[in-house]
């Protein structure tokens, strides 16, 4: 059972996160024909962008 005092780490989950994400883009992107691949690519990219840019950083309160 986790203690409910532990402050976990968000940036760790959001690297974990990320490194899944990838594995799994990198999975997709190389068992897919062109066609599929132009479509998926944009998505990626807009998720990509959404996490670094739009994410707010909890540092500056």
């Amino acid at each position: 059972m986790l203690n409910k005092n532990i402050k976990f780490d968000k940036k760790l989950y959001f690297n974990i996160a990320f490194v899944i994400a990838l594995i799994i883009f990198t999975y997709v992107v190389f068992h897919l024909s062109v066609g599929w691949f132009t479509v998926v690519m944009p998505i990626f990219a807009g998720l990509i962008f959404l996490a670094i840019f739009l994410l707010p950083d909890d540092e500056k309160n």
